[in-house]
């Protein structure tokens, strides 16, 4: 308890945040998110992990970046943690595929490049109002299709001025193998 007490002034003191303020964001994503932990050993373990990723979230948000960071349900998992809950098989069953891998070789091929279009050195989506929240694929394995649901919704807006809200499980009904 000592240690994690002399880690909470330290980081506290770091990023100018009060102690109590930290621990009380920390219960409000646990009672958030409802989680509860095996003990007080993985409790503390989880908060020293959330303490970490809140100083990161805070530091990256006072940079005014094109982009804002929140406390989610995974701010109390380590980078492995995440990586190891969230990694999709999808890319091997790609390379396994034959009929993936022969339109993947003839699509290659029939890409015609163009000379003539002036293109922008430059393009933000966001500036022009493209982009909406992010979608929380969970383990679902449907990155693919959150990915082209979020670029036609943004192709849309530029086209349109409207920036809909689409069905990425409309994409993954029509999938050639369902992966949820």
């Amino acid at each position: 308890m000592f240690t994690s007490l002399v880690g909470d002034l330290t980081t506290a003191a770091d990023w100018g945040e009060n102690v109590a303020d930290v621990r009380q964001k920390y219960e409000d994503f646990k009672a958030k998110y409802s989680l509860k932990f095996k003990d007080a050993k993985e409790d503390e373990h989880r908060y020293s992990t959330f303490r970490k990723n809140l100083a990161l979230i805070e530091e990256t948000n006072r940079k005014n970046l094109s982009y804002t960071l929140e406390v989610n349900e995974y701010t109390a998992m380590t980078d492995e943690e995440f990586a190891a809950e969230r990694s999709s098989s999808l890319g091997m069953y790609y390379e396994e595929n034959a009929i993936w891998k022969t339109w993947s070789s003839m699509s290659q091929a029939s890409h015609d490049t163009t000379d003539n279009v002036q293109a922008p050195t430059d393009f933000s989506w966001t500036e022009k109002g493209a982009v909406n929240p992010p979608i929380d694929q969970g383990s679902s394995g449907s990155c693919y299709a959150i990915a082209t649901i979020g670029s036609v919704e943004g192709a849309f807006k530029v086209k349109t001025g409207v920036l809909p809200r689409m069905a990425p499980q409309e994409i993954i009904d029509c999938a050639i193998r369902k992966w949820v």
